[in-house]
């Protein structure tokens, strides 16, 4: 069934749905130009999260094993290219008691408001399904600059792509998608 889960001024396609991995009558959604609503009755109602945030185009959501969520800002893989109606993010926002509060993660904020920045277009956010060795779920963030790859909950992040023929060269393209496994391997759409 459809339902309208926000003010009628501000619209808005849904990007991302999550059920949460504990609770199902929790549920995370976010939309192109509508922001955060987290429901804690299965879809009963909605309560909009991103009141205090400095982008609401919510492109991708993602939650890890210990319940954190993730949610990352900016509409690039839907347009294609930056010149056609892609919309600039504000990187990645997390909740870690389950969508009550979010913070932004100090590391995804861009330092340029366009297409040329890291974290301006978040186009999908993956996480790991085993811990890795500090202890953390790794979180991958395919933005429209690369693969980004974070161990400590998004603190540092590297890039372990590079150019095929070139191991010093790190591959600086547009990944649409990232995805785990269940067998925690790590599959990612370059370009589209």
């Amino acid at each position: 069934r459809q339902m309208c889960i926000r003010d009628s001024n501000i619209g808005g396609r849904s990007r991302s749905i999550v059920v949460d991995n504990v609770d199902p009558n929790i549920i995370y959604t976010g939309g192109a130009g509508g922001g955060m609503y987290v429901s804690t009755n299965a879809a009963g109602t909605w309560e909009y999260k991103s009141t205090d945030w400095d982008n609401i185009h919510v492109s991708t959501i993602a939650q890890d094993g210990d319940g954190r969520v993730y949610a990352g800002t900016g509409m690039y893989a839907d347009a294609g290219s930056a010149i056609s109606g892609a919309f600039p993010g504000g990187g990645i926002w997390m909740s870690e008691d389950r969508g009550v509060t979010w913070s932004h993660i100090p590391s995804t904020k861009p330092t340029t408001s366009g297409s040329g920045d890291d974290w301006s277009y978040v186009n999908r956010v993956a996480v790991s399904t085993i811990k890795n060795s500090e202890g953390n779920y790794t979180i991958y963030a395919a933005t429209n600059r690369g693969l980004m790859v974070s161990k400590d909950k998004g603190a540092t992040w590297y890039e372990p792509m590079t150019v095929p023929g070139n191991c010093n060269s790190t591959l600086r393209a547009n990944m649409q998608e990232v995805v785990v496994t269940s067998t925690n391997r790590v599959l990612v759409s370059v370009g589209g």
